[in-house]
């Protein structure tokens, strides 16, 4: 998936997710928080991965 806020990695086990929001100082707002919810179930579904946020 791509989202145009955050960016996100997976790499031996890790998933880091990076709030990419400059502009306003990376503050969160409702459909950031969608797409950490989302990302967070996604690989909590699929594998045995850290996150690291």
């Amino acid at each position: 998936m791509d989202y145009s806020n955050i960016v996100f990695t997976k790499e031996s086990g890790v998933a880091t997710i990076k709030f990419n929001r400059p502009q306003v100082l990376n503050a969160l707002d409702r459909a950031m928080g969608k797409d950490v919810s989302t990302i967070r179930q996604l690989v909590k579904q699929r594998d045995r991965t850290f996150i690291r946020s």
